[in-house]
Formats: structure tokens, C-alpha cells, sequence
């Protein structure tokens, strides 16, 4: 009697031990995707910011009349 609850208690442990890691390794996985959707994001806005500068730049060459030439 005494041998099957230790049996017992040690399976329960190992299941309690397996459940532990797993919810660990979800966690971990979550979080690197929530990373890597951050970093998706962050690549995107700089790349709008450098489309828009290079808009700017653009628009700020064709309006600007040219310089006169420096002796």
C-alpha cells in the first residue's frame, strides 16, 4: 500500500513537472512571437518614416528654386 501511493505521488509529480514545462515552453514561444511582431512592426515604421523623408527631401528639391552658382 505504502509502495503504490509513493508510485502515485511520483507520477502525479512528473505530470505536475511535465504540465510546468509545458505551460513554460508556450510562454517562451509567445513571447518570441509577440518579439518578433514587434520587430516586424518597428522595421515597417522606419521603413514609412524613411518613404516619407525621402518623400520630403523629394519635394523639398523640386520646389526649392536652384542655388546660384558660389564664385
Amino acid at each position: 500500500m505504502m509502495m503504490m501511493m509513493m508510485m502515485m505521488m511520483m507520477m502525479m509529480m512528473m505530470m505536475m513537472m511535465m504540465m510546468m514545462m509545458m505551460m513554460m515552453m508556450m510562454m517562451m514561444m509567445m513571447m518570441m512571437m509577440m518579439m518578433m511582431m514587434m520587430m516586424m512592426m518597428m522595421m515597417m515604421m522606419m521603413m514609412m518614416m524613411m518613404m516619407m523623408m525621402m518623400m520630403m527631401m523629394m519635394v523639398v528639391v523640386v520646389v526649392h528654386p536652384p542655388h546660384p552658382p558660389l564664385p
